[in-house]
This record gives structure tokens, C-alpha cells and sequence, in this order.
């Protein structure tokens, strides 16, 4: 599976695995030391969605799919 935002949906990932919400969340990207976001909880970060408004990046409240969504042909 891809994502376009895998912070957040690796949170929601956690979650769904049974991690506690209060659980201390960031990321690195591969080779760094340095972190990529300000560190937050796996639940708030879960709460989340990235949306493009066309003024740049701005995070959302995450509102789930009713449905499954269909694969994109790669």
C-alpha cells in the first residue's frame, strides 16, 4: 500500500493495532537524525489529513472513506 501522507496514516496504522493514543509519534526520514515533524501523540496525529489548498500543505481533520476505495492502476 502507498500514501500520500504516511505520518498520519501510519498513525491511524498504530491505532488500528492497538497502541495506546497517548504514545509519543514522529518520524525521520531514512538516513537522518534529525526529525521530520514536531513530536505528537499517535492519536492526535491519527485525527489528521493533509490537504492541499492551494495556498500550500495544511493538515485537517481526517474524515474516514465510507466505502473502500478501488486501487489506482500503477
Amino acid at each position: 500500500m502507498r500514501s500520500r501522507q504516511p505520518f498520519l496514516d501510519g498513525a491511524r496504522v498504530l491505532l488500528a493495532r492497538g497502541y495506546d493514543p497517548g504514545t509519543r509519534y514522529n518520524m525521520r526520514h531514512a538516513g537522518s537524525q534529525v526529525q521530520a515533524f514536531v513530536t505528537t501523540t499517535v492519536g492526535y496525529a491519527a485525527g489528521l489529513r493533509a490537504v492541499d489548498d492551494g495556498a500550500g500543505m495544511r493538515f485537517r481533520k481526517f474524515l474516514p472513506f465510507e466505502e473502500p476505495i478501488a486501487e489506482a492502476a500503477e
